[in-house]
């Protein structure tokens, strides 16, 4: 085979490894791919709140957390990190209850008051804040991480 024959090869590849993300493909937004986006927020603030409701979350901690959105894959599974915080997830649907889902998960957090991991298999509800770890005690400082399932749209 001759080079220039090789070259006729390798250019057109060598363009598509060039282009824009998503040009060859054509530009999918995460609505069309994805049916389901886990949220995580978590900061040096507490998230259960032992004066409200079981499940309810501490005044200001959706304002003072960061944010961290991972999309659903089609297989259900999923992770998520940051400096602070890595999440690797795996979502399925509860029979017979829409909007209902087994959410297991396996985290590790970083904070200043060290290191830290938990691990669950939790039942979620469509837009529901669920905490998922604190760290800490009320006269040191605390870590708290929360999630929630969200229709992307």
């Amino acid at each position: 085979m001759s080079t220039r024959k090789s070259g006729r090869i390798w250019r057109p590849a060598l363009l598509l490894l060039t282009l824009p993300p998503g040009w060859a493909l054509g530009d999918q937004s995460v609505d069309d791919s994805f049916s389901l986006v886990l949220e995580v927020r978590y900061c040096e603030c507490a998230v259960i709140n032992p004066d409200g409701p079981q499940g309810a979350l501490p005044k200001g901690f959706l304002e003072d957390s960061n944010l961290l959105r991972a999309d659903v894959a089609d297989d259900g599974s999923g992770s998520v990190s940051s400096d602070d915080v890595s999440l690797t997830f795996k979502v399925q649907d509860v029979e017979d209850s829409p909007g209902t889902y087994r959410f297991n998960y396996s985290g590790s957090y970083t904070s200043g008051t060290g290191d830290s991991s938990s691990q669950a298999d939790l039942i979620l509800t469509e837009g529901q804040w669920v905490p998922l770890a604190q760290t800490g005690h009320d006269d040191e400082a605390l870590f708290g991480v929360a999630a929630r399932l969200v229709d992307p749209g």
